[in-house]
């Protein structure tokens, strides 16, 4: 008992020890002066030249964004028009499917004829090493410019280098309208056509008037449809 008295007494006095010792604050360190950062100047509320930078570069970027937005002011044929020939990006309707094809296309293409008339799709690497769509755009580029004859040659040139196959006479630089409906009724062929160009395989391209050419069976003109 005298034991177990004596080490009770041993462990409150140390329990008081502990607790006026957390009363007294402890010493300043010899460190405390280089731990506490000195007090910095107060904050400027005057714009500052890398300010008025960052804000004009964020107003040109803005309105770099919203410009395509003008395409979309005034008549209602003007913006349709506009909206379609800039696309209007970034804010962009996408015109590539958005646009209004009233159920026809005109196409520029090159067809290859046979000497008893029959028409054969030509394949866009006669032209060039490029993707199906880089050629496309490439020849209705050079269609549109009035180069028709520069492709014509190209495409039977090609075919008299490197074989003629099919025994094509001719070949055609030619725009096409396709009518939806016939289409994909099962009716390939374009309902009407024009011929800007045409070379034989070994001969020299010609260009030729812009005539339209109705399709034989048909009693419509390519302007009303």
């Amino acid at each position: 008992m005298f034991l177990i008295r004596q080490r009770q007494d041993v462990h409150i006095s140390l329990t008081a020890l502990g607790r006026r010792r957390s009363t007294h604050h402890r010493k300043p360190s010899l460190m405390t002066p280089f731990l506490t950062p000195p007090p910095g100047p107060a904050a400027s509320t005057t714009p500052q030249r890398s300010d008025v930078a960052g804000l004009l570069a964020t107003a040109a970027f803005a309105a770099a964004l919203l410009s395509p937005l003008r395409h979309y002011v005034g008549p209602q044929k003007k913006v349709q028009r506009d909206k379609n020939k800039h696309d209007s990006f970034p804010i962009s309707t996408y015109p590539m499917f958005s646009a209004d094809r009233a159920g026809r296309i005109v196409v520029p293409h090159v067809v290859g004829e046979t000497a008893d008339g029959e028409r054969i799709n030509l394949s866009y690497r006669l032209y060039g090493t490029g993707g199906l769509n880089q050629v496309r755009k490439q020849v209705a580029r050079a269609v549109r410019q009035g180069h028709a004859d520069t492709v014509a040659q190209n495409y039977a040139d090609a075919l008299h280098r490197y074989g003629n196959p099919e025994e094509i006479s001719e070949v055609l630089v030619v725009r096409s309208r396709f009518i939806f409906s016939d289409y994909f009724a099962g009716d390939r062929r374009p309902f009407a056509e024009n011929v800007h160009a045409r070379c034989a395989p070994g001969g020299t391209a010609t260009l030729c008037s812009p005539g339209i050419l109705a399709r034989p069976d048909s009693d419509t003109s390519m302007k009303d449809r």
